[in-house]
């Protein structure tokens, strides 16, 4: 679970996907270490390359996620043509309304490529089983800041797909950088808003994110509703697994 006495509520609700480098590290035993050039890469025989479009590229939601682990986790910075980084409809347990992977064609988008051991994956599924499948893309073009273009990654890709509110369509995030989009790009506070709206017009925001935030039924009552208004993932996918959804299981 996040600890929320190291920052307060407001921050975890409203500041998603949190400050992330513009330039490759490496995480692991409590250290981050920067990535400039490609000698700098560990091996990376043995690991999968999981596209983050999200939170997952966060140095300290990564840091959550595998605590104090030793193992280090590299994280590449690349550019993804025709995808982009998109509101799915649901909430996460600290408040925001998380991202996924959506078809953009035209957008090349500025993501991350997490390197995951085999352990780091079982741990990244345990975060992510609730909401999304995970997948293998083909046919792609990833452009790493380091290391060698990818025609193949994996990603964890919403179950509802893409959040569209009354619009009708996707919502980018305005925090993640891209350029050639078509549909207007919202902060997480501003995405907040509009679900409020949506959902409890008038409620005041702290309040709104409060409840579900507190009760899981209220968030899941909350995410039901917000699939009314989705657009379906249509890039042609490999799922790899199922994972296993626990009702107990923590969103982290």
């Amino acid at each position: 679970m996040i600890d929320l006495t190291t920052r307060d509520r407001r921050y975890w609700a409203t500041q998603y996907p949190y400050p992330t480098p513009d330039h490759s590290f490496l995480i692991g035993g409590g250290k981050l270490t920067p990535i400039r050039t490609p000698d700098a890469l560990p091996d990376l025989a043995g690991r999968l390359p999981v596209i983050a479009c999200g939170s997952n590229r966060a140095p300290e939601r990564l840091a959550q996620k595998y605590g104090d682990d030793p193992e280090p986790l590299p994280v590449v910075h690349m550019t993804l043509r025709n995808f982009d980084s998109v509101y799915a409809p649901h909430f996460a347990h600290y408040g925001a309304i998380p991202a996924t992977l959506h078809p953009a064609p035209g957008t090349t988008v500025s993501l991350s490529v997490t390197w995951l051991s085999a352990g780091q994956l079982r741990r990244m599924h345990e975060t992510e089983k609730e909401n999304y499948h995970f997948v293998r893309l083909d046919n792609i073009a990833l452009t790493p800041d380091v290391g060698a273009p990818l025609e193949r990654a994996y990603a964890y890709v919403s179950r509802a797909g893409a959040w569209t509110g009354a619009s009708g369509a996707v919502i980018p995030l305005a925090a993640v950088t891209a350029t050639g989009r078509k549909t207007k790009a919202l902060h997480q506070i501003e995405v907040l808003e509009a679900a409020r709206d949506r959902l409890e017009p008038g409620c005041d925001l702290e309040a709104f994110f409060a409840a579900h935030i507190e009760d899981v039924a209220i968030r899941r009552a909350r995410a039901e509703a917000l699939c009314a208004e989705t657009e379906a993932f249509s890039y042609a996918f490999a799922e790899i697994v199922e994972m296993k959804r626990n009702e107990s299981a923590s969103s982290l």
